[in-house]
């Protein structure tokens, strides 16, 4: 198993939709974004890792719950449970009473999401580290939104130079913490900003990604075409967890895109970033030296970071150590 606690990884914005922050038709939640990325990477071979809920209970078998005959022998544990049963047999079923062979089948398509979730989990750490990638060389453009003002801002390839746990937290949540970019500590699901791609860019993308897989792009992989198929056994889901990635180095290679090409933030999203991480530093009582903000501004990709982290000092006092007053480490 990936992860000891695999089936707490909260990733449930991802089914819901309805809870996704509204963009104008010119951006694309990041969500719906990596979905057609991958599902492009992938081919049919995608299983939609970022979509699939381990955390739905596995109902006891029909054994536990109804005799040889079908007729229920444990009134409790069919109360208990029938509505997870339910909710697993899908459309149909919500009032109708559940029979053994129908808890049988539930009990069995629940087992299977376990045989298959080291799959599942192996094909969507590989897709969180191909977005990781495509953010990080400039293929695919990312942009946060401003939920107090609803204004959209592009976030230069540089805010994606940081380690994979943070990349994850990012694309688990859709969001971005601007001023906590490279995840100091542990990734606290805090972050103020929504992403998006810009549709422009995802469009770009997947064109590129198109012509890698068709083989027009160089060494673009052989993928077989058609819909996508049901999950047939345990070693046909291990096999498609393992093939159809098109690599970062060849869409970028067939798009001609320079590595670590971005747009770097305003002049007034750094001020707000610089007025909040202030007033952070002032109610924490905490002192902020010139060289750790020239370093937070360097690593945001702000030119000329000394300068501009002078400037800011001067503007917002919050957490700059008065004249005078001793550090106390």
């Amino acid at each position: 198993m990936k992860s000891a606690n695999w089936q707490r990884d909260d990733w449930r914005i991802w089914r819901n939709p309805q809870a996704w922050p509204f963009g104008p038709s010119a951006y694309v939640y990041l969500a719906e974004a990596a979905e057609q990325l991958c599902a492009r990477a992938w081919g049919r071979h995608w299983l939609r890792p970022f979509h699939y809920d381990w955390a739905e209970p596995i109902p006891p078998s029909a054994d536990q719950v109804f005799d040889a005959n079908g007729n229920i022998v444990c009134e409790e544990t069919y109360a208990a449970r029938s509505s997870d049963v339910r909710a697993i047999l899908g459309a149909g079923w919500e009032y109708l009473p559940v029979s053994r062979d129908a808890w049988t089948l539930a009990h069995q398509a629940a087992k299977a999401r376990f045989v298959h979730a080291d799959a599942f989990m192996d094909q969507r750490d590989k897709a969180v580290s191909l977005l990781h990638d495509l953010f990080a060389e400039g293929v695919v453009q990312t942009a946060i939104k401003e939920i107090a003002h609803g204004r959209f801002h592009l976030v230069g390839p540089h805010a994606w130079y940081c380690e994979r746990h943070v990349a994850e937290g990012r694309i688990r949540t859709c969001s971005i913490d601007m001023l906590n970019a490279f995840g100091a500590g542990t990734y606290t699901d805090t972050a103020p900003f929504p992403l998006f791609v810009p549709e422009q860019s995802l469009e770009q993308a997947l064109v590129i990604m198109d012509n890698v897989r068709a083989g027009r792009g160089p060494n673009g992989p052989t993928v077989s075409p058609g819909a996508d198929a049901p999950l047939a056994n345990e070693g046909e889901v291990s096999k498609r967890s393992e093939v159809g990635q098109s690599t970062v180095a060849e869409i970028q290679n067939s798009a001609g895109i320079p590595a670590r090409r971005g747009v770097p933030l305003t002049r007034g999203v750094i001020e707000a970033l610089f007025k909040e991480r202030a007033e952070r530093s002032q109610q924490k009582d905490e002192w902020r030296t010139e060289s750790e903000d020239t370093r937070w501004l360097s690593e945001l990709g702000v030119p000329r970071a000394r300068d501009r982290a002078r400037e800011l000092r001067r503007k917002f006092r919050g957490g700059i150590r008065p004249v005078g007053k001793p550090r106390v480490d």
